[in-house]
């Protein structure tokens, strides 16, 4: 039963994973940026982030790591402590990705859009911190789910100290 769950969970997300790791994940490998790491779980690949000095590494400024379709993006410079809580949320991410498909994207991007127009609204309202994926994957690797309000950043800091 677990191997057909799988091989149903791999045929829902294929056109998604052959888009992403073609264009996205296999150029990193190829440049050098990421490295593999392991099977963090099964279907999740796990790959860290070797580059120093990239463009790509600058990019990643901000973020402490992101999920792929049946793979996880992590930094190396961070804590133990801090890896391990990025890598069990983006695993969530990953569980989430295997939920809704290839329909992951676009409700991220939606929830993110409506609660950006509700943020011109009511500031209170935060479009990263408040999705409701962020903050399944937040509850989930055991960070704040909403963060107080004067500890936003200007951007999605997701390795802050109150993370």
């Amino acid at each position: 039963m677990r191997l057909l769950l799988r091989v149903l969970i791999v045929v829902w997300q294929l056109p998604v994973t052959i888009l992403i790791w073609f264009f996205y994940l296999l150029p990193l490998i190829i440049a050098r940026e990421i490295e593999f790491v392991g099977w963090e779980r099964p279907l999740i690949a796990r790959f860290r982030i070797i580059s120093k000095h990239s463009w790509w590494r600058r990019m990643w400024t901000d973020w402490a790591g992101c999920a792929l379709p049946h793979a996880i993006i992590h930094r190396s410079d961070l804590s133990k402590t801090t890896t391990a809580r990025t890598i069990r949320h983006e695993i969530r991410h990953c569980h989430q990705m295997f939920v809704f498909g290839p329909f992951f994207y676009p409700l991220y991007g939606l929830c993110t859009a409506c609660l950006w127009v509700y943020h011109t609204l009511d500031e209170e309202v935060h479009p990263y911190f408040d999705n409701l994926f962020e903050q399944d994957a937040r509850r989930h690797a055991g960070q704040l789910t909403t963060p107080p309000h004067g500890c936003w950043p200007k951007g999605p800091d997701d390795f802050q100290d109150w993370w």
